[in-house]
């Protein structure tokens, strides 16, 4: 009932803030003078006000009782201005560059920001900022009972093109996945830039060992990659040491500086095993680090549907649907919660917004391993990397 209610509240707002803006914006586009940009720099002129109508209502009347300090004021200024270059950026595409009509390009994309602003303002701007609670024995129990997960079988004619499609994705052969590699060069350049001097690093799931490169001046470099046909032949494992199938065969304590994964974790049937195993793994001083998608997230549905699946089935005459429900079986909020299980410091960034329904991909870091719960809990036998 409370978001209903909200809901309603931010719909009226957002409707005499339409009338406003789309009001400024038609006497911007017949005052400005004849120029390349015009239909954005509108955009701009009519959205200022817009902002404060926006800000004044929503903090008054929408979210009532919301925290009103410098770091919400803060939050909102960089969503709204946020918005603001997505909009003004489609708005030109639409108007300047694709010469389509002014006034429905207009009411399209402020369709898409106004459903993009109720979940940034609600979710993000006018969220109190908590401290990630602690689990309790009995979520951690709640948790783990979730795995390991049942991996969707490949219907015949999705697997006569699993390998050749899994290796096109993760090399980048189609124009859909080069977009998709210049994405995750976030994740890879996040997980090299933390601890570039590290002796000794693992990384989880090396695929075509794609992040070797981002890693000068290379010491112990052990990898965990079970489809060896992704790896076999590349020149990159003349500067690796050892490769492992799963990491359960690496034995010892505290052998590492930094063990890493990107793009992985999502994959992983039996995830808390292998966190687990992380941990000991990692030296006391030692960092984890995952990239991963926001998968479960708004924006991360949106973009691969509208991408890379329409690409798949454009090729393949396929639901890409089938092959993300087989190969995705951890969300993004189920990795975070593993992680903070067997770690005691964890740091979220997201990308290209802070919130998980406005990103494509978050950077997971955590030190501080709980070496002695992630020790009981392999021993309990209650984990077995698949």
């Amino acid at each position: 009932m409370a978001l209903s209610k909200e809901l309603i509240r931010f719909t009226v707002v957002g409707i005499t803030n339409t009338i406003i803006g789309f009001s400024i914006f038609i006497l911007s586009l017949n005052l400005l003078p004849p120029m390349a940009i015009k239909a954005a720099l509108a955009q701009v002129i009519c959205y200022i006000p817009a902002l404060l109508w926006s800000y004044f209502w929503n903090s008054r009347w929408t979210f009532a009782g919301a925290v009103m300090n410098r770091q919400t004021l803060t939050r909102f200024v960089f969503v709204q201005f946020s918005l603001l270059a997505l909009s003004s950026i489609l708005i030109g595409l639409g108007v300047d560059f694709a010469m389509l009509p002014a006034t429905p390009v207009w009411f399209i994309v402020m369709t898409f920001i106004i459903i993009l602003n109720f979940l940034a303002t609600k979710l993000f701007v006018f969220q109190r900022a908590q401290k990630p609670k602690q689990m309790n024995k009995a979520a951690k129990a709640l948790l783990f009972k979730d795995f390991p997960k049942v991996r969707p079988s490949l219907p015949d004619e999705y697997k006569k093109i699993f390998e050749t499609e899994y290796q096109n994705n993760r090399e980048g052969k189609t124009p859909v996945y080069k977009i998709t590699r210049a994405l995750e060069a976030w994740m890879h350049r996040k997980v090299a830039g933390a601890r570039p001097w590290s002796q000794s690093i693992l990384e989880i799931g090396a695929g075509t060992l794609n992040h070797v490169k981002n890693e000068p001046g290379l010491g112990v470099y052990d990898f965990v990659e079970p489809q060896d046909f992704l790896f076999r032949g590349r020149p990159e494992l003349s500067d690796l040491n050892k490769a492992y199938k799963t990491i359960h065969q690496i034995r010892g304590v505290g052998k590492y500086d930094r063990i890493f994964s990107i793009a992985v974790l999502e994959h992983i049937t039996d995830l808390p095993s292998v966190v687990a195993r992380a941990a000991l793994l990692l030296k006391s001083d030692g960092l984890f680090q995952a990239g991963i998608p926001s998968e479960g997230g708004f924006l991360w549905g949106l973009s691969w549907r509208t991408t890379t699946g329409a690409s798949f089935r454009l090729r393949h005459g396929l639901n890409y649907k089938i092959l993300m429900r087989h190969e995705h079986v951890n969300k993004a909020s189920e990795i975070e919660s593993v992680v903070r299980s067997f770690f005691d410091k964890v740091h979220i960034q997201r990308f290209p917004l802070p919130l998980r329904h406005l990103s494509f991909y978050e950077y997971i870091e955590a030190s501080v391993p709980k070496k002695d719960l992630a020790l009981n809990f392999l021993k309990n036998g209650e984990g077995v990397c698949r």
